[in-house]
């Protein structure tokens, strides 16, 4: 996938255009007590959303704001984990505030 194909899907989920309102409210409700902030697939604090990936190779982002209509994208080739973390929480700081 590219950023562009990520933008397109997440204005689409976000949108009601994948899923209903319904299944997005399932998905950011908490269903575990050890992990808050968690639902079906999606983390969500203060009407943000997103989800984080990686494996061999590469990291990666996916999070919205309901607040300011605001999407960052983060695709990151991994050769080192934690300086790829450390720049996606940069990033995303940003987004958080």
């Amino acid at each position: 996938s590219t950023t562009l194909d990520l933008f397109k899907w997440i204005r689409g989920f976000v949108g009601g255009k994948i899923v209903s309102q319904n299944t997005i409210q399932e998905m950011t409700f908490n269903r575990k007590s050890d992990s808050p902030n968690y639902g079906y697939g999606l983390m969500y604090k203060n009407n943000k959303i997103f989800h984080t990936g990686s494996t061999f190779g590469y990291n990666s982002i996916i999070s919205y704001n309901y607040d300011n209509d605001m999407t960052i994208i983060v695709l990151a080739n991994r050769t080192q984990r934690s300086k790829n973390a450390e720049t996606m929480e940069q990033v995303l700081g940003t987004f958080w505030k």
